[in-house]
């Protein structure tokens, strides 16, 4: 599964919901975005944001987190997955 959103969302998520200054929300964000980048290049895969690379994508500029979990929970639930 991946989650997506743009950087200024994903960057204000990690400001509310880690208690960190917008500076080190950002920093963080880069990183995880650089420890990613990297690791999916030592399996040889060239692009981490690729869909065809997971069973599910979520838009998080489109759900919050709680929406986000009920819709997981629902596929879950679902004889059809």
């Amino acid at each position: 599964m991946l989650l997506i959103d743009q950087y200024e969302n994903r960057v204000r998520f990690i400001e509310e919901n880690y208690e960190l200054s917008q500076s080190k929300a950002a920093a963080w964000v880069r990183k995880e975005d650089k420890r990613r980048r990297n690791l999916y290049q030592k399996f040889g895969k060239t692009d981490y944001d690729d869909p065809f690379l997971y069973h599910l994508v979520i838009n998080m500029g489109r759900f919050d987190m709680q929406q986000a979990c009920r819709l997981v929970l629902r596929l879950l639930e679902d004889d059809q997955v």
